[in-house]
């Protein structure tokens, strides 16, 4: 049976999408397509030459015809979009129409739809179907003023002639069937059939329905009554409104799932990789298996997972040794949350699950070469010996992940030392999704060669009373090395060493590129200013803040070799404190 989007209109009952079904998920693109095919039907149809065409269908819209309600079993991404494209057009030309109605069984779904205009994006951003929701009704405004096949923007008047067009019922009043019409194919449940074994059976296989979606909707419909499916479907949705949170699901992966929620289900079910549908399928053998279909036990210990992650989260100490395991650098080191989960399960209480962090931390890092060093730190010949130590000097992608962790340690350790009173969070979700590299504090001779001229002008931006910028140019390096660079770092291997290190996100490396310290520093400074993601050794750095001016005088010009010596100091005091590691 067909049925036109006219006729849709003058249903009596509302279209209902059941807990068990995927939200509303449309991006930007598929809005966008279904609009321009719609457009490219609705000109066909306007030659009258053209007696091929016919109706445009808009593939099967799967129903239970309820006493008050049509359940929707499939076709709900489709039947919501239609209805936000007509909610656009009426908006458009500022007139209400005659509209079916849509409700998603989730809170506050059929008023946000009937508001969509009015919806602000703060509204949109407290579930994902509101967000879907919200940008699909703005992809639709987008495309109304020109960003569509045509390129063109129209006008109210041809808004309204299209839309009277989609609107366009089966039949004339005389009985003859109108064809260049837009319809579904209308199929309608037999009352005895289960609607879930239905929507499962006609979503395995479609590009549709991802593990995270397929298991929503099983632990939905095994609740016992309509309460507890709703209770199911409503912290499931609490869950995913929580793991929307980037500085939430940074700390518990370095990898972007498309559904994040399956991450509690890969600590579940013990899973660091998976393919698909494997999750949903071994749910299911343990619900069976293991709980004997005891659903309000299995969710149960769903919940368990989730709320230790969000224990962990509002604890700083947690927060940051999980984060920092997770992000290693060295991808063979790093750690999946679902082994970090079997760490804790192993644990005796939250002071071992803490000991247990720390000694994966001192397994997987160079801590042991920090402590080396911090022995002979004092030492006249210290100069030469920091030399010898190779693994911890710029060169090869192994020795630049090893410094890039240690350097990462450092930033974890200097948070967690700080005061327990802190809000301060390194961010590891920016972490993981920016490249980031190695700065050196005071650039390398052959790269500051390359950008010399650049270099000058910065320093004549500075306008330094005390500094005398030469006018003939082959004095420039000369200069430059007198007053700029400390005398130990004029050699290039010293400028390699970890001393002269720390990390940066590559887009602002590119973008200080080879100047000197203190046109960095004020860069450094700017680039805070505005809000980049700066970690807080790096600004400490340029900041001087580990320097001791009780024993140096203070030249923000250069960064010297005491300075250097304090940042070490600093960074392996920091790092032994929070490894538990003696002073003495």
């Amino acid at each position: 049976m067909l049925k036109s989007i006219g006729e849709l209109l003058y249903e009596k009952k509302p279209f209902y999408v059941p807990f068990y079904q995927r939200g509303y998920r449309w991006e930007k693109e598929h809005v966008l397509a279904l609009l321009n095919d719609l457009y490219s039907f609705y000109i066909e149809s306007t030659d009258t030459s053209n007696a091929k065409v016919t109706y445009y269908s808009l593939q099967p819209l799967v129903i239970k015809n309820e006493e008050v309600k049509y359940t929707v079993v499939d076709g709900q991404q489709r039947l919501t979009t239609i209805f936000i494209i007509l909610k656009a057009f009426e908006n458009f030309i500022n007139r209400k129409e005659r509209k079916f109605s849509i409700i998603y069984d989730r809170e506050g779904s059929k008023e946000f739809l009937e508001n969509i205009h009015n919806e602000t994006k703060e509204k949109a951003e407290e579930n994902a179907d509101f967000w879907y929701m919200y940008n699909a009704y703005k992809a639709v405004l987008s495309w109304i003023k020109g960003e569509n096949i045509r390129n063109k923007k129209f006008n109210e008047d041809e808004i309204e002639e299209f839309m009277n067009f989609i609107k366009r019922g089966k039949r004339e009043f005389d009985g003859r069937d109108i064809n260049k019409n837009i319809r579904f194919i209308w199929y309608e449940l037999p009352q005895d059939e289960d609607e879930f074994e239905v929507f499962i059976r006609l979503n395995i296989g479609k590009v549709p329905l991802t593990d995270a979606e397929l298991i929503k909707s099983f632990l939905v419909s095994q609740g016992r009554d309509e309460e507890e499916r709703y209770a199911i479907s409503k912290e499931w949705n609490d869950m995913e409104y929580t793991l929307r949170d980037n500085e939430f699901y940074g700390f518990i992966s370095s990898e972007d799932l498309k559904n994040r929620i399956e991450i509690v289900f890969q600590i579940f079910l013990q899973k660091p990789s998976y393919k698909k549908y494997e999750l949903y399928e071994e749910l299911i053998r343990k619900f069976e298996d293991e709980y004997k279909k005891d659903i309000k036990s299995l969710w149960k210990d769903i919940k368990a997972i989730f709320g230790m992650l969000r224990f962990w989260h509002q604890d700083r100490e947690f927060y940051h040794l999980i984060g920092f395991l997770i992000s290693l650098r060295s991808k063979e080191k790093r750690m999946s949350i679902v082994d970090i989960y079997k760490l804790y399960e192993k644990s005796t209480d939250k002071k071992d699950f803490r000991k247990k962090l720390i000694e994966e931390i001192k397994s997987k890092t160079k801590f042991e070469k920090l402590l080396e060093l911090y022995e002979i730190i004092d030492n006249e010949d210290f100069k030469e010996k920091i030399k010898e130590y190779y693994d911890l000097t710029y060169g090869t992608s192994y020795k630049n992940k090893t410094i890039e962790d240690l350097l990462l340690l450092f930033n974890i350790a200097t948070l967690i030392n700080s005061s327990k009173d802190s809000y301060i969070k390194f961010s590891f979700y920016k972490f993981n999704n920016d490249r980031w590299s190695l700065e050196h504090i005071t650039p390398r001779t052959d790269k500051l060669k390359q950008d010399i001229r650049k270099v000058i002008e910065e320093i004549k931006k500075l306008k330094l009373s005390d500094i005398e910028i030469p006018k003939n140019e082959e004095e420039w390096e000369s200069f430059i090395g007198e007053k700029f660079i400390d005398e130990f770092f004029k050699e290039d291997e010293n400028k390699d060493l970890l001393f002269n290190l720390t990390l940066l996100p590559r887009s602002l490396n590119s973008a200080i590129k080879n100047n000197i310290f203190l046109v960095k520093r004020n860069q450094i400074i700017e680039f805070d200013r505005k809000g980049e993601f700066i970690p807080i050794a790096t600004k400490n750095v340029f900041l001087k803040y580990y320097s001791d001016f009780s024993k140096h005088s203070c030249d923000m010009k250069k960064w010297s070799i005491e300075d250097a010596k304090n940042y070490l100091k600093n960074m392996i005091e920091s790092i032994k404190s929070l490894l538990g590691e003696s002073n003495e």
